[in-house]
């Protein structure tokens, strides 16, 4: 099943005053709540509430969003809450090679590497015009549970996942937010993987729904590289087609593609290839590839790899994450 991104209504504001360092300092007031938010791992698993973090070392800082390519701005707004890394050392901490999923009530689910719990490394955007920034910003993922102060709306809490920094010069992607955070789990790696697709919508695939996708032979793709050997997954078409506004049934709008536009795919290092929509067209063959040889891929390719016929070495990213589709 595909997990679809919840729609925010936004409203584009201006840079706020700079507030409060993204540091430890002494819990607040706690508001009263009924809500429990409950982490798991391998070795342990404990239960919060809102009263609970209120008395562990709290995190302030300023966090918003925009929804790449349309540049709707939300925030920045001053939140606090726990920092995530810190919370979950209740239940053992995070590792390298771990990864943490945050689920909702309404049942979506992110998926977050070690790295980006411990070290952030978000792509960020200009609050003034929602365009990527080039600034370099590590926004800090945090359980909140206060905005501006006071606790959390129905709508967004007890409990909202956020990301923040010291002062209000960036935002991150839309999707990374969660609403009324319920549940979060650390796992294995190989467990589970999130790919992040934004285009005219937005929505993820983790490692089961990709694996959904890829059951067919009219859905399947493979590829053999010069050594002979293949690499097989979903082709990239299909994943552009899930966000790149075309009919109802999700299937890639060729035409639009044949007309031009860009095509980005990011891995978790931060290497990003930009291809031309057209050409992606006329190829077909591009896949996303999940196996290689028949079994999952190793370090340095894990979760996904770009591949396909006409594509340089450079060009074929390791790692895949994210998906960037910018329809006109």
């Amino acid at each position: 099943m595909v997990a679809v991104v919840r729609q925010e209504t936004v409203t584009p504001r201006g840079a706020l005053d700079a507030g409060p360092s993204l540091t430890a300092v002494a819990g607040a007031a706690t508001p009263a709540t009924a809500g429990r938010l409950e982490l798991s791992s391998p070795t342990a698993a404990r239960s919060f509430t809102v009263e609970d973090l209120a008395g562990m070392p709290k995190v302030e800082g300023y966090g918003g969003f925009t929804c790449p390519p349309h540049p709707r701005v939300s925030g920045p707004t001053h939140y606090a809450g726990v920092a995530l890394r810190e919370l979950l050392d209740a239940v053992g901490g995070i590792e390298a090679g771990s990864v943490v999923s945050v689920a909702a009530s309404d049942g979506y689910v992110m998926t977050f590497s070690a790295e980006q719990v411990l070290l952030g490394g978000f792509t960020v955007y200009d609050p003034q015009t929602g365009a990527k920034s080039a600034l370099v910003g590590h926004p800090r993922p945090v359980v909140a549970y206060e905005r501006e102060g006071e606790p959390l709306s129905a709508e967004e809490g007890p409990f909202r996942l956020v990301f923040l920094t010291d002062g209000p010069e960036q935002l991150v992607e839309g999707f990374l937010w969660i609403n009324r955070v319920t549940r979060i789990q650390v796992r294995s790696r190989d467990d589970d993987w999130t790919l992040w697709l934004a285009g005219v919508t937005q929505t993820s695939l983790d490692r089961v729904s990709f694996e959904e996708l890829d059951v067919t032979p009219q859905t399947c793709a493979a590829w053999e590289d010069i050594q002979g050997r293949t690499w097989a997954g979903v082709p990239l078409t299909m994943l552009i087609g899930l966000v790149d506004g075309g009919d109802a049934s999700g299937g890639f709008d060729q035409e639009q593609a044949l007309r031009g536009y860009d095509i980005e795919v990011v891995g978790n290092d931060g290497t990003a290839v930009t291809l031309n929509s057209a050409v992606v067209a006329e190829a077909g063959d591009l896949v996303v590839a999940n196996t290689l040889e028949g079994n999952p891929l190793g370090d340095i390719d894990f979760p996904l790899r770009l591949v396909g016929p006409g594509l340089a070495s450079s060009q074929m990213v390791s790692g895949v994450k994210e998906i960037r589709v910018s329809v006109p």
